[in-house]
C-alpha cells in the first residue's frame, strides 16, 4: 500500500518542479510613448505648436533617441558636423564674397568708359583676371560643391532613418492600445434607431 503513496509523492513533485522551472509566459507590454499617450496628449500638442509643429514621427524618433546609445551618438555626430561645416566655410566664404564683390563693381565702373576700345581693353582685362580666380579656386569650389551634395544626403538618410525606427513604435502602439469597437457599434446603432424613428416621423 505504501508504493502508490510513494509513487504519487514523487509525481506531485515532480509536477511542481516543472512548473517552477517553466514559469508561465507572459506579455510583453511596451510603454506608451509620450507622443502616443491619450493622457498626455494636450501637453504634447502645447509643446508641438510651440516647436512649430513638431511632427509625431520627430517626437517618437527624439524619445527613442534618448533610450538608444547608438542613436545619441548619431545626433551628436550630426550636430557636430553642423557646427564645424559653419566654422570650416566661413574664411573661404568671405574670400570669395570678397573677389566676387570686386569684379562686380569693377565690371559696373567699366561701363562708364566713353571709349569703346579702352572700354574693351579693360573689359578684357576683368574677364581675363576673373578667370584666373576661377582655376584658382576650382577645388575649393568642387569641394564646396561636395559639401552641400553629402548635406542633402545626410538629411535623406536621417529622414528615412527617422521613420524606419519609429514604424516598430507605432506598430506595437496599434497592436497593445486598439480599443474596442463597444462603443462605436453602440453609438452606431442608437444612431440607426434614431434614423428609422426619424423616418416613421416623417411618414405621419
Amino acid at each position: 500500500m505504501k508504493l502508490p503513496i510513494i509513487i504519487a509523492a514523487c509525481l506531485m513533485l515532480a509536477l511542481a518542479s516543472c512548473t517552477r522551472s517553466h514559469p508561465q509566459e507572459k506579455t510583453t507590454t511596451h510603454p506608451t510613448p509620450k507622443a502616443l499617450d491619450d493622457s498626455r496628449s494636450s501637453a504634447y500638442d502645447l509643446l508641438s505648436s510651440k516647436r512649430g509643429g513638431i511632427s509625431i514621427v520627430r517626437s517618437l524618433y527624439e524619445e527613442l533617441e534618448g533610450n538608444t546609445p547608438a542613436l545619441k551618438h548619431l545626433e551628436d555626430k550630426l550636430d557636430s558636423l553642423s557646427d564645424s561645416k559653419q566654422d570650416s566655410l566661413r574664411v573661404f566664404n568671405w574670400y570669395s564674397n570678397k573677389n566676387e564683390d570686386y569684379y562686380r563693381s569693377a565690371t559696373s565702373l567699366s561701363e562708364r568708359i566713353g571709349d569703346s576700345v579702352l572700354r574693351k581693353s579693360i573689359v578684357d582685362l576683368i574677364t581675363a583676371s576673373e578667370d584666373r580666380y576661377n582655376m584658382s579656386v576650382s577645388q575649393h569650389t568642387a569641394l564646396l560643391k561636395a559639401i552641400e551634395a553629402g548635406t542633402l544626403k545626410l538629411d535623406d538618410l536621417h529622414t528615412a532613418l527617422m521613420i524606419v525606427k519609429t514604424l516598430p513604435i507605432i506598430a506595437s502602439y496599434q497592436h497593445e492600445k486598439l480599443p474596442p469597437a463597444t462603443s462605436l457599434k453602440g453609438y452606431a446603432d442608437e444612431q440607426g434607431k434614431t434614423i428609422k424613428y426619424e423616418n416613421t416621423l416623417l411618414k405621419k
